[in-house]
């Protein structure tokens, strides 16, 4: 059983998206995904704690996860960092976990499931023999650029800056 999560790869730049496809390759049992909230509504419900750029309350918590970061360093911004501690953030989260929506995806056998699962919180209940590929879209061929992680990170953070003042 896999937990609830958004996938966070590092990607050669914050626009590129990712895109998974899976495909029940069991003769004959279905295999079971769940999937939940939207990037976008957990960003809402979760993402002061989860440490979002530009927030003073969780500077603690930001400075411990970065600590693997100071230790094995490797290229990236502030907001792909908050998209990837996000992620983490999400999988310990018993609230998230155990309290968020659930829509159950039964996938019947050679059936084929396609997401977004950077936006969309997913996992795999139950199920075996499956063929799982995962594309990373770059940002040029993209027809809602604006629906990245990073984008929705920056709109959220703009729009929540606007509240403030």
């Amino acid at each position: 059983v896999d937990l609830l999560h958004l996938d966070s790869e590092k990607l050669p730049s914050e626009q590129w998206r990712t895109l998974n496809v899976q495909i029940n390759l069991h003769r004959e049992q279905p295999r079971t995904l769940v999937t939940s909230d939207r990037f976008s509504e957990l960003l809402k419900r979760f993402g002061k704690r989860a440490g979002l750029p530009g927030t003073q309350e969780s500077w603690a918590m930001r400075a411990i996860q970065s600590l693997p970061r100071l230790l094995f360093p490797r290229p990236g911004s502030e907001l792909a960092d908050f998209v990837d501690r996000f992620h983490q953030f999400l999988r310990r989260s018993e609230c998230f976990q155990e309290r968020s929506s659930r829509r159950v995806e039964p996938l019947p056998p050679g059936g084929v499931w396609l997401a977004m699962t950077d936006v969309v919180s997913h996992a795999v209940l139950r199920g075996q023999y499956a063929l799982e590929v995962v594309y990373h879209i770059p940002p040029e061929v993209l027809s809602l650029p604006e629906e990245s992680p990073a984008s929705l990170v920056e709109q959220f953070c703009r729009s929540d800056q606007r509240r403030a003042a």
